[in-house]
């Protein structure tokens, strides 16, 4: 197999060498260039979408190392090209997420933006573990907000109409602050919060085929029937050893929003719509993708589902929410489809509700 020679200084982030390889072998972020060499079928797909010479073939390495100079002015934004006038140019500035703009004297260039790179889950390359810890902070730092809120003596003397819309409230907040701080990481990579999570194609990208996406859609399906059974067999299992519940799933959601339409209504629309979004763009769109690019594959899924397990605060469920964790994780990273991991979210906490509001009919 034929090795290439990487030379991240050359890279604008175009993301091309990622659109154009086969077996999605290619990953680049703000400071590296990445390739998978195990997977790697040295098609040179990727050389030959490289404008920059950022991926070359090593008997064309020193040829073109002389040419290093240039490649590093190009990158910085300062080559010459046949409809510009270097008198024409401003000195070059740096946006937040590495890449080099101008401006020329008359107006902004006219080039059609191209899509930013991607990870292996979809998303946009470069979170770093710093990214995490804040998602993270801000996750617990609600969290323990929102149980202090509502734990207050002057809501426990509400009637249950004004103790379920102080709950709906306080939940609103809890995920609002949640994608307040990930609009603000996604805007420091100048993009959108659903673009930078692909849940929104970029102006320039090409999305997933009709039938991939119904792949996907499948694979998400067959998972959560698993997690189920995987579910009612612990469950099985701990009764079977004495350890109870400590709260029914079902008692829980109908003491919280109420057992009634209204309560089924607010239910189906925090738990199995707004939660699995949250969790997703936080858990496997940050965490997993900064714990991916130090550790590897299975190592950051298994980390990044101890991290959302822990943080349901249950010990009882940890076990099972480890393993669906774990499925997210792995759905996310092989389709590089945040879309797919929001699905069997959704799935799971959809039978939850159901499940809750049917034991009380």
């Amino acid at each position: 197999m034929e090795r290439f020679t990487l030379h991240p200084d050359r890279c604008d982030r175009c993301g091309a060498c990622m659109a154009v390889c086969p077996v999605g072998a290619v990953n680049v972020g703000p400071t590296y260039i990445y390739v998978d060499w195990a997977a790697c079928t040295s098609c040179a797909a990727c050389v030959e979408a490289c404008r920059r010479d950022a991926i070359v073939r090593p008997a064309n390495a020193s040829a073109r190392g002389a040419a290093s100079d240039s490649s590093l002015a190009e990158r910085a934004g300062d080559a010459a090209r046949p409809a510009e006038s270097a008198a024409s140019t401003k000195p070059v500035a740096t946006a937040s997420d590495g890449t080099a703009w101008r401006k020329s004297a008359k107006a902004t260039s006219t080039a059609k933006p191209k899509p930013p790179s991607r990870s292996s889950s979809g998303v946009v390359a470069g979170w770093t573990l710093l990214d995490a810890v804040a998602v993270l902070s801000v996750l617990m730092l609600a969290m323990y907000a929102k149980t202090a809120v509502l734990g207050m003596g002057a809501i426990s003397l509400m009637p249950f109409s004004g103790k379920v819309a102080m709950r709906v409230v306080v939940l609103v907040v809890f995920y609002a602050l949640q994608i307040g701080v990930l609009a603000f990481l996604a805007s420091r990579r100048n993009v959108g919060l659903l673009e930078a999570f692909g849940l929104r194609r970029v102006k320039g990208a090409t999305g997933p085929s009709v039938l991939a996406r119904m792949g996907s859609a499948g694979l998400a399906i067959a998972l959560f029937l698993g997690i189920e059974f995987v579910a009612f067999v612990y469950s099985l299992a701990v009764e079977a050893l004495g350890w109870a519940q400590p709260v029914r799933l079902s008692s829980d959601l109908t003491a919280v929003f109420g057992a009634g339409t209204a309560g089924a209504v607010l239910a189906v629309a925090l738990v199995a719509l707004v939660a699995p979004v949250v969790e997703e763009l936080a858990f496997r769109g940050v965490v997993l993708n900064a714990l991916g690019e130090k550790w590897g594959m299975w190592p950051a899924i298994i980390a990044s589902a101890l991290l959302f397990a822990a943080s349901h605060l249950s010990l009882w469920m940890l076990l099972p929410t480890f393993v669906l964790g774990v499925a997210l994780g792995w759905i996310a990273w092989t389709r590089r489809s945040l879309a797919s991991a929001i699905l069997l979210h959704m799935l799971y906490n959809s039978a939850a509700v159901v499940a809750a509001f049917m034991a009380v009919r």
